[in-house]
């Protein structure tokens, strides 16, 4: 049985915390909220599906995993990547563990352990520095221009779109 933990910077306190647990077995997800969650009555982010609550939620849309959930989870571009750097398929557990949480959107993230690691939601996404843009145009103008091997293009998946218009 596959499982994750499921942290939130709460919106309220500011602090990265255990929101629950998420169990997925044979495409049905299990999602409880944590008892320390549940005590101290914390803002959720689904209240009207998944009202706080010490009860288990039985999930059978989205592969088991909540919509809450799933909206945290990689895009199809990111599921890709994940499928081709694994070399073979992930399932929603395997990807809401595999993908970074600070590339995550919203507050949502994901972890095998019961309690986040420290600083885990406290540091800000990494900036787009003059660098990293220079690297990005550096990297586009390599696909254009041909300049990546096979191999390169095969994990991108990049094709010639320039006749294409």
């Amino acid at each position: 049985m596959a499982q994750a933990y499921i942290y939130m910077e709460c919106p309220v306190s500011g602090q990265t915390l255990t929101l629950g647990k998420l169990t997925i077995q044979s495409g049905v997800g299990t999602f409880q909220y944590s008892p320390d969650a549940v005590q101290e009555n914390i803002w959720v982010p689904d209240p009207f599906r998944y009202p706080l609550s010490a009860r288990s939620y039985s999930v059978t849309k989205n592969g088991g995993v909540p919509g809450f959930i799933d909206d945290a989870m990689p895009d199809g571009w990111g599921e890709r990547l994940l499928h081709r750097v694994e070399k073979g398929p992930l399932d929603s557990i395997q990807l809401l563990l595999k993908s970074p949480n600070g590339d995550r959107a919203g507050n949502i993230m994901a972890g095998a352990a019961r309690v986040p690691q420290d600083g885990l939601g406290q540091t800000p996404p990494k900036a787009l520095h003059a660098r990293g843009l220079d690297h990005f145009i550096d990297t586009c103008e390599a696909i254009y221009d041909s300049q990546l091997t096979a191999e390169q293009l095969e994990i991108l998946k990049v094709r010639d779109q320039r006749s294409s218009a």
